[in-house]
């Protein structure tokens, strides 16, 4: 939330604002939409309210049987900040776990930035645990920093026949 103005941070912590958060929460609408690549599948979700695109995340589906990022992994999950913790987000990778487990998935991973704090907690919230940089992951890891500019980490859910 720092990158919102201070008068806007005020705002969201007025009632009024609440009760339109918890409106648009009850109202928006997640559609799927999937294309695939070669061995990558994916299906990109994305949570709309009045027309508004609020945020949306992608299930990624990597087919090769030999490459160590085979599986499922949950990408580019991102949320508009004026809708930020509204329980969007959570929404939206809820649907992306319901869809992974649906689809025969045993887990599903991600990559986040070791200091985003907000999406980790978000994560763990939903089942996810931190793994420890195995040699499989490590290069994946070391990829991200390089392109992040920091370091990552990954986690992973593991799914079962219950609700996420």
């Amino acid at each position: 939330m720092s990158s919102l103005a201070p008068g806007l941070r005020r705002l969201r912590r007025t009632r009024l604002f609440r009760a339109i958060g918890r409106w648009i929460h009850d109202h928006a609408r997640i559609a799927a939409v999937s294309t695939e690549i070669a061995e990558v599948k994916c299906v990109r979700f994305r949570a709309a309210c009045l027309g508004l695109c609020l945020d949306e995340v992608r299930l990624v589906t990597r087919t090769a049987c030999d490459d160590p990022l085979t599986g499922y992994w949950l990408m580019s999950l991102s949320v508009r900040p004026l809708f930020r913790r509204m329980g969007i987000g959570a929404a939206l990778c809820r649907a992306v776990l319901e869809t992974a487990r649906d689809r025969g998935a045993e887990a599903v991973r991600l990559t986040v930035r070791h200091d985003n704090e907000s999406a980790t907690s978000l994560y763990q919230k939903l089942g996810f645990r931190i793994l420890p940089p195995t040699a499989d992951l490590a290069p994946e890891l070391e990829r991200m920093e390089r392109l992040g500019g920091a370091p990552y980490v990954a986690m992973e859910a593991e799914l079962t026949s219950g609700p996420p």
